[in-house]
């Protein structure tokens, strides 16, 4: 090989090499998911309203006619749909009507709720939603929990927009 050609080499390499630098370095500032540390992509709390907080902490009075003995754990009926979203690397239980707020929660506690639905009309027990900070990794861990705790994919909806 000549000089010349050896020469050319190496400065298309320095190109492509200082190319990818600068594209990391203006990668930071973007607010893109997966590109860098930026607002997008730290976690954040779920908030819940004060309405929610005091339906579920309510006293609640029952009278038991004499004879009868009350069961230690009351009886919850399992819901139809679990609606999870992925927020970064996290999760959080919520409503279909109000994603934005929710319960976050660790992966074992979504699988455990999963698993005592009954599912809707069409068969849908867990239902999806990613923020725009959600990350492949916790949508491959809950995919992989879901399909170990018996749940089939058909069972499983996900919606492909992000939230915001």
């Amino acid at each position: 090989m000549s000089k010349a050609s050896i020469m050319k080499k190496r400065v298309g390499g320095a190109i492509v090499v200082a190319a990818v630098l600068v594209g990391m370095y203006i990668g930071q500032f973007l607010k893109l998911p997966g590109l860098g540390p930026n607002e997008t992509t730290a976690p954040q709390q779920a908030s819940t309203t004060p309405k929610e907080t005091s339906e579920t902490t309510a006293d609640v009075s029952v009278s038991v006619p004499a004879g009868q003995v009350m069961p230690a754990q009351p009886v919850i009926e399992a819901p139809e749909l679990v609606t999870v979203v992925i927020v970064a690397n996290g999760y959080r239980l919520t409503s279909d009507g109000h994603p934005e707020t929710g319960l976050d929660m660790p992966l074992s506690d979504i699988v455990a709720r999963a698993e005592r639905t009954t599912g809707d009309q069409s068969g849908t027990r867990v239902k999806i939603l990613l923020h725009q900070s959600a990350q492949e990794g916790a949508r491959s861990s809950l995919y992989e929990a879901l399909s170990q705790a018996g749940l089939k994919p058909g069972e499983i909806q996900e919606n492909s927009e992000f939230l915001k």
